[in-house]
């Protein structure tokens, strides 16, 4: 259902695909007609023009907690492990780990992390307002900037707000919702109309098992020709062209910063230690 909302006239709106590598290799395994469908779909969006599929670690594991548990081998293993099996999979087309990726966290990345990261490929991260520490700007935050040790403006903040309409409550109505993801968007917009440069916010979908696909057919067809909001890519906003999204800088009369300091990680967690206890 997830992959047909992303499917048909959909297709041709830009939308950055993160495949779990974990469940295409379950779905490539599988006998049944349903997971081989499934799987036909997958590999027929990532084939799209307007799509950027990202090449992601075999399982969701948390960067930051596997560097403070020195579990930074293990970390390269699981993105090695994940290329491995999007690699395999005929005419399914995933970025390179090796260059120009981008890192999508919903945690906290310390600067061991951010350089493992680096050293990955993953130059551009996504994290979450959390995992920056300092005060935020009075009005969105809509520019990129430089995260701890990172490259030149290598990270931007997932909107929570915006992405928390993507993932509704079971009484919550799809067209609803999807409404009002899109008037969040709009009132950004209307924080600083006009601007010379762009502005960008991202949008992280929650887990396959809690995304509503009718919420993101929604989203999907109200983005399509929408007069204030423009759907991009993950590697268009960190581009360098128009519709990249710059460094800091002055938006709406507020400055938005150009560096950020990672926020404190707190140590690693119950399932690093774990691993790094076996």
């Amino acid at each position: 259902n997830l992959l047909g909302s992303l499917s048909g006239p959909r297709a041709t709106v830009l939308v950055t695909l993160e495949p779990s590598p974990a469940t295409t290799a379950a779905l490539a395994g599988a006998r049944g007609a349903k997971a081989k469908q499934a799987l036909a779909s997958l590999v027929s969006l990532t084939a799209e023009p307007a799509r950027q599929t990202l090449c992601s670690s075999y399982i969701p594991v948390s960067a930051g907690a596997f560097d403070a548990a020195d579990l930074g081998t293990e970390l390269a293993e699981q993105v090695h492990g994940g290329a491995q099996v999007l690699n395999a999979i005929p005419g399914l087309h995933a970025s390179s780990c090796a260059t120009d990726n981008a890192w999508v966290s919903t945690t906290t990345l310390d600067n061991g992390a951010i350089a493992t990261l680096a050293s990955l490929g993953y130059t551009r991260l996504v994290v979450p307002p959390s995992a920056v520490s300092g005060p935020s700007p009075s009005t969105t935050p809509t520019r990129r900037f430089t995260l701890g040790i990172g490259a030149p403006g290598n990270a931007v903040l997932s909107d929570s707000e915006v992405s928390s309409r993507l993932q509704p409550t079971l009484r919550s109505d799809p067209a609803l919702a999807a409404d009002q993801l899109l008037a969040e968007l709009e009132l950004d917009y209307y924080e600083a109309p006009n601007t010379s440069q762009a502005r960008g916010v991202v949008a992280v979908a929650p887990p396959t098992t809690a995304a509503d696909p009718a919420v993101i057919a929604d989203v999907l067809d109200g983005l399509q020709n929408n007069p204030m909001v423009e759907p991009v890519t993950l590697a268009t906003l960190f581009s360098d062209t128009a519709q990249g999204v710059p460094v800091g800088g002055v938006v709406g009369g507020v400055t938005q910063p150009s560096a950020r300091r990672p926020a404190a990680v707190g140590g690693a967690t119950l399932p690093a230690r774990a691993i790094k206890t076996a």
